[in-house]
């Protein structure tokens, strides 16, 4: 594993697949395919993993990536993730000093998973949380509408945090701000849970400034 990041108290890491017994193509030479998939951890120790590829082999054959795609490497640029990787055309260190590159794929910043609406309203509700900042922040990309209510533990809404409230979000963003009638935060201090209703988009992330 490597290309290690840190988000928030996450640890999200590029773990790389090696499958020695598979060819590139079917019916072909057996020499080895590798793909990329995500691991992550929240305390460096104990760590979970994808089975579904994150970085998938490129399925065009001939082209240089296409037996493999290992991600090496997460580097934060503004607001996209640039993730590097080598790669190969015919199978795992087949003529690894000539045929082997390094590759760039580009995605917007903390979009590795979503929690995706695509009907009607989709729901999602947090674990308990303390709000501390200026404001919120959401990740998403809403074809639809998105609204987010605060409620207590309880499961009231805060006075002035209610779905209506909120000002239905639109559109494409890493860092959509989040506007209510009653401000742009309730006062911290207790725990509150968050409530996601979405149509027809997808949501990545949530974030505070």
């Amino acid at each position: 594993m490597g290309g290690l990041i840190a988000r928030g108290g996450l640890l999200i890491g590029m773990l790389r697949v090696l499958r020695d017994d598979l060819p590139a193509d079917p019916g072909g030479d057996v020499r080895g395919i590798g793909y990329t998939v995500l691991a992550w951890s929240r305390d460096g120790q104990t760590w979970e993993r994808d089975r579904e590829a994150f970085l998938p082999r490129n399925p065009k054959p001939g082209s240089w990536d296409h037996a493999m795609t290992w991600a090496d490497c997460q580097l934060g640029v503004g607001d996209e993730t640039y993730i590097y990787y080598g790669g190969y055309a015919r199978g795992h260190k087949v003529e690894r000093f000539t045929e082997r590159q390094i590759g760039l794929a580009r995605m917007p910043v903390d979009r590795y998973v979503a929690r995706e609406a695509t009907g009607g309203d989709g729901q999602l509700v947090t674990r308990p949380v303390v709000l501390e900042g200026r404001g919120l922040t959401v990740n998403a990309a809403v074809e639809g509408r998105l609204q987010v209510r605060i409620r207590d533990l309880q499961g009231k809404p805060l006075v002035g945090f209610d779905l209506d409230d909120c000002e239905p979000i639109r559109g494409d963003s890493v860092r959509h701000a989040v506007r209510w009638k009653g401000g742009a935060m309730p006062p911290a201090g207790a725990p509150v849970q968050l409530e996601f209703v979405m149509t027809k988009g997808q949501l990545f992330g949530i974030g505070l400034k």
